[in-house]
Protein backbone atom coordinates (compact mmCIF):
# COMPACT_ATOMS: atom_id res chain seq x y z
CA UNK A 1 0.00 0.00 0.00
CA UNK A 2 1.10 3.34 -0.54
CA UNK A 3 0.12 6.26 1.37
CA UNK A 4 0.97 10.51 1.10
CA UNK A 5 0.60 12.34 4.08
CA UNK A 6 0.54 15.74 2.68
CA UNK A 7 -0.36 19.45 4.74
CA UNK A 8 -3.83 19.69 5.82
CA UNK A 9 -4.07 23.00 3.98
CA UNK A 10 -3.81 20.28 0.24
CA UNK A 11 -5.38 17.12 1.81
CA UNK A 12 -8.85 17.76 -0.19
CA UNK A 13 -6.97 18.23 -3.52
CA UNK A 14 -4.53 15.51 -2.93
CA UNK A 15 -7.50 13.43 -2.62
CA UNK A 16 -8.99 14.45 -5.94
CA UNK A 17 -5.80 13.97 -7.67
CA UNK A 18 -4.99 10.20 -6.19
CA UNK A 19 -8.90 9.59 -6.88
CA UNK A 20 -9.24 6.01 -8.73
CA UNK A 21 -5.87 5.44 -7.87
CA UNK A 22 -4.31 2.52 -5.14
CA UNK A 23 -3.07 5.50 -2.51
CA UNK A 24 -4.26 6.51 0.51
CA UNK A 25 -4.18 10.18 1.69
CA UNK A 26 -3.43 10.92 5.27
CA UNK A 27 -3.25 13.58 7.72
CA UNK A 28 -0.26 14.60 9.36
CA UNK A 29 -1.70 15.21 12.97
CA UNK A 30 -5.01 15.44 14.53
CA UNK A 31 -6.82 17.34 17.17
CA UNK A 32 -7.09 15.61 20.53
CA UNK A 33 -10.38 16.67 20.61
CA UNK A 34 -12.99 14.96 19.27
CA UNK A 35 -14.37 18.93 18.45
CA UNK A 36 -14.27 22.59 19.60
CA UNK A 37 -12.46 25.49 18.69
CA UNK A 38 -8.71 24.72 18.87
CA UNK A 39 -6.82 27.58 16.88
CA UNK A 40 -4.69 25.59 14.67
CA UNK A 41 -5.56 21.71 15.55
CA UNK A 42 -7.85 19.63 12.99
CA UNK A 43 -10.39 17.22 14.47
CA UNK A 44 -10.74 14.33 13.53
CA UNK A 45 -14.44 14.79 12.14
CA UNK A 46 -12.60 17.78 9.83
CA UNK A 47 -9.94 15.19 8.35
CA UNK A 48 -12.65 12.84 7.48
CA UNK A 49 -14.37 15.27 5.87
CA UNK A 50 -11.37 16.26 3.40
CA UNK A 51 -11.35 12.98 1.85
CA UNK A 52 -8.57 11.57 4.25
CA UNK A 53 -8.93 8.57 6.11
CA UNK A 54 -5.45 8.10 8.10
CA UNK A 55 -3.70 10.14 10.04
CA UNK A 56 0.27 10.32 11.13
CA UNK A 57 0.22 10.49 15.26
CA UNK A 58 3.28 10.28 16.78
CA UNK A 59 5.74 11.19 14.06
CA UNK A 60 9.31 11.83 15.73
CA UNK A 61 9.74 15.29 13.62
CA UNK A 62 6.72 16.21 15.18
CA UNK A 63 7.55 14.49 18.42
CA UNK A 64 10.69 16.40 18.52
CA UNK A 65 9.79 19.39 17.46
CA UNK A 66 6.97 20.34 19.94
CA UNK A 67 8.13 18.69 22.71
CA UNK A 68 5.59 15.70 22.74
CA UNK A 69 5.86 12.71 24.63
CA UNK A 70 3.90 9.59 25.94
CA UNK A 71 3.50 11.66 29.01
CA UNK A 72 -0.13 12.02 29.72
CA UNK A 73 -1.21 15.99 30.66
Amino acid sequence: EVAVFPPALYLQQVVGLVAGRPVLVGAQDLSPFAEGAYTGDIAGGMIKDAGARMVLVGHSERRHGHGESDARH
